[in-house]
């Protein structure tokens, strides 16, 4: 009998297999998280245009998830995968809500992993993207980092922020590289403890530029871009390379995803079909993306998962893996998934939450219901969301309407904090008692170049049906034209990537346009419209470039004006701010109107 219990126990450690042993000692955990790359820039979610053979082989060495929610911009998507908790909980709302006075989180407010891990003895480090959570990634947790100062894309670039402090390379830096040296390195010296790592490129991000690798002369944006996708794939091959000669990647998990979709101008087809939406849209182009999980220790090798994923799913994960918890009482919104990561079925969520601003939508596999009460069909998602009417609902959609209605009773966000001065400091109306503002109906044009109006000021477009003109001479591929508003609402025109694009914005959500050709330099008479119905157009020089639709007219008057020739105050589209136009602008008009139903 003294005999058998020793006997026993190690029969049944054998037979639970290396699992068990893996996990006795605590895995490393590195989070991957690349900047706009969405579910069509990686082939093994069925990219046609783009190839990605390091990560198709991480999603081989483990698991794969096809239906993982972030949220539509990246503020409010990495505030979410550090707390584990929905924006009307967080305040991180909009990209603006980490202003001065803004209900954007500090990291004391919260529980984030990095600072939850070290509790349970694990080194934690940052490299890359972080500027959208303010303060330092010290303050949420991380014993080390390197960041900079940039919310888009920082590429060839010479000034970095290390620990606390300023750290300038020589010209010529790629820093891609930087950070990845930073990561590598991170590693080599905590290889002999449990460490976690938040690695956050600014790959894909715009501006596109060339990569190291770029051959000489390509100016071909989509080559380029596409370039730039290589290049953080062959990141994550060399990441990966680095823990197996270290010894360190049997028990080392490593996560791969984005922090939205793919960015207005760059969507391409997934097996043929584009998503619908892209980054800063309620649609699925704009919050689904790849999330792949390896380690090979414990990940079964090779599969694929439907469960539905959110952001916030992934702090209770690494908090259940390590064995620590958050302080009593405090609410987190994600649910682990700890069981698939060990190939069993676990408890999936039957729904998952995106939020973005004043936006939000509950979708389960086969529905989708938003904050006004909209039903939608997702069974050819994410190439199609076919919206129901009540009076055409079946039995089935009615019984989902039910269910989701009921979910968003139950978290009634509307009830949670909010962010309804994103649009940034200037223009907020202090005198009037904070009355918001009404715009000036006679406000018609014509402006130029460094023009500016206050709210009162610039013409009166809530409820209207615009169309916006300007004659432009261009040297530049990047810049706005005319903006009126910021992160709230309001709209925009501008250059990207040379591509004219006009973005329209309700409510913190975002509908953009884009034209498929690149203008080149000369002179060009643009011309964007939004009509009642929320029917979107672009023109150039007399010829539709562009069309789409957005929700219908701007709610109300922005609080931000209008600007010729830079973005304003806060970014009503895709683009960093200050974004000033390189030319010439003249003879700048918007027309108002009532239209049909406004």
């Amino acid at each position: 009998m003294k005999i058998a219990f020793p006997l026993a126990f190690l029969s049944l450690c054998v037979a639970c297999g290396p699992a068990v042993a893996a996990e006795a000692k605590k895995p490393n955990i590195i989070f991957v998280l690349a900047d706009d790359l969405g579910i069509d820039g990686v082939s093994c979610y069925g990219a046609d245009a783009h190839k990605t053979p390091h990560l198709d082989a991480l999603a081989k060495s483990g698991i794969r998830f096809t239906t993982c929610y972030a949220a539509p911009l990246c503020g409010p998507s990495r505030c979410a995968l550090q707390t584990g908790r929905y924006a009307f909980r967080t305040g991180g709302l909009t990209l603006q809500s980490w202003r001065p006075g803004g209900p954007g989180p500090k990291g004391a407010d919260e529980q984030p992993i990095a600072a939850l891990l070290k509790k349970a003895g694990y080194a934690t480090g940052q490299a890359g993207k972080w500027r959208q959570l303010g303060e330092s990634p010290g303050e949420w947790g991380y014993d080390e980092y390197l960041t900079d100062n940039s919310g888009g894309g920082y590429y060839w670039e010479t000034n970095f922020i290390k620990n606390g402090e300023t750290l300038k390379l020589p010209q010529g830096t790629y820093a891609p590289d930087v950070a990845q040296d930073f990561t590598l390195d991170f590693i080599r010296r905590h290889k002999d403890q449990p460490f976690f790592f938040y690695y956050a490129p600014h790959l894909v991000h715009k501006p596109t530029l060339r990569t190291p690798d770029t051959k000489p002369g390509t100016k071909n944006i989509d080559k380029l871009y596409d370039d730039n996708i290589r290049y953080v794939d062959k990141q994550v091959g060399e990441l990966v390379d680095e823990l197996q000669r270290l010894g360190l990647r049997e028990n080392t998990l490593v996560f791969f995803s984005g922090d939205n979709g793919t960015a207005a101008g760059y969507p391409s087809p997934v097996h043929g079909r584009m998503l619908n939406g892209w980054k800063g849209s309620m649609l699925e182009g704009g919050s689904r993306v790849p999330l792949i999980a390896s380690w090979p220790a414990v990940t079964p090798q090779g599969k694929v998962i439907d469960d539905l994923v959110s952001f916030a799913d992934v702090q209770p994960t690494l908090t259940e893996i390590v064995g620590v918890k958050p302080s009593d009482g405090f609410e987190i919104d994600g649910r682990s998934f700890l069981p698939q990561l060990r190939g069993k079925p676990g408890t999936p969520r039957a729904w998952a939450y995106v939020q973005l601003g004043a936006h939000w939508y509950v979708r389960e596999p086969g529905f989708k219901l938003n904050e006004a009460g909209n039903l939608f069909d997702m069974s050819d998602a994410p190439f199609v969301e076919t919206p129901i009417a009540p009076e055409n609902d079946t039995d089935k959609s009615k019984a989902a309407r039910q269910r989701l209605t009921a979910v968003l009773e139950q978290l009634n966000p509307a009830g949670g904090k909010t962010d309804r001065d994103g649009d940034g400091p200037r223009n907020r109306r202090a005198a009037r008692g904070g009355a918001a503002p009404v715009g000036s109906a006679s406000a018609v044009g014509p402006w130029k170049s460094g023009d500016s109006l206050t709210s009162d000021e610039a013409p009166a477009i809530g409820q209207k049906e615009l169309e916006i003109s300007a004659d432009i001479k261009v040297n530049g591929t990047e810049g706005v034209i005319v903006t009126q508003g910021g992160a709230a609402r309001g709209y925009a025109i501008y250059l990207t990537q040379g591509k004219l694009a006009f973005a329209v914005r309700q409510g913190g959500q975002l509908t953009t346009i884009v034209a498929k050709d690149a203008l080149g330099k000369g002179r060009f008479h643009v011309q964007a419209t939004l009509h009642a119905d929320g029917a979107l157009a672009l023109l150039v020089d007399g010829k539709q470039v562009a069309e789409g639709k957005a929700n219908g007219p701007i709610a109300e008057q922005p609080r931000a004006g209008l600007s010729v020739g830079d973005s304003g105050p806060a970014a009503v589209g895709d683009y960093d701010t200050p974004n000033p136009f390189k030319g010439k602008i003249t003879n700048v008009r918007v027309k108002v109107s009532s239209g049909k139903g406004a």
